[in-house]
């Protein structure tokens, strides 16, 4: 089944739209696939040694935040749209 990737220019190299076809993967697993097989730095321009998402980083499952639903830990639906940005300020 697999599900959407949306990369909002935070990886340079990864498109901006992805279909993946894995099923049943944490976010965390993805990051890990995304530096296995494409973007070989993902992991570390994503999660901080301690394997936490970096400050000004968001990760979006299907228009929520991931910390609201199990963090990077959250298993990634099929047919979800998970979407990688950055946090922007301002006002």
């Amino acid at each position: 089944m697999g599900f959407f990737f949306y990369n909002m220019g935070v990886l340079d190299g990864i498109p901006s739209k992805m279909r993946i076809e894995r099923d049943n993967i944490t976010v965390r697993q993805f990051i890990l696939h995304l530096s296995e097989t494409g973007k070989p730095d993902a992991a570390n321009i994503i999660l901080d040694n301690e394997g936490r998402v970096k400050p000004g980083f968001l990760l979006i499952l299907n228009g929520k935040n991931i910390s609201d639903h199990q963090g990077l830990d959250t298993i990634i639906p099929g047919e979800g749209q998970l979407l990688l940005t950055i946090e922007l300020y301002g006002g």
